[in-house]
């Protein structure tokens, strides 16, 4: 993949296995950036997903319709982990420990 930068996180105080919020930078896309990014922690595993939108399914069970991704797992999940270096890297930068215990 690219090199991919944290440019700003926002910390998530509520109950959920949302942590964050975050943008990045891909500078070898011609700078793409991509606000709202999504931090999960859940049982000790960690992901990231794109920027979405929330809706009530028939049952008024709430959904998320995601706005962009990939279509090949392989890339999506070489993305993730991309990200979630990149996380970490922005971390050290900001004199936290990780990302991963904010």
């Amino acid at each position: 993949m690219t090199k991919i930068k944290v440019t700003r996180y926002r910390k998530n105080n509520g109950t959920s296995a949302l942590i964050g919020n975050f943008s990045i930078l891909i500078p070898k896309w011609g700078n793409f950036f991509i606000n709202g990014m999504k931090h999960f922690q859940k049982n000790g595993h960690y992901w990231i997903s794109f920027p979405d939108r929330e809706y009530k399914d028939e049952k008024e069970n709430l959904k998320h319709f995601p706005f962009n991704g990939f279509t090949e797992r392989k890339i999506s999940d070489a993305f993730q982990e991309e990200v979630l270096n990149a996380l970490t890297e922005f971390f050290k930068e900001e004199g936290k420990k990780s990302a991963f215990n904010i």
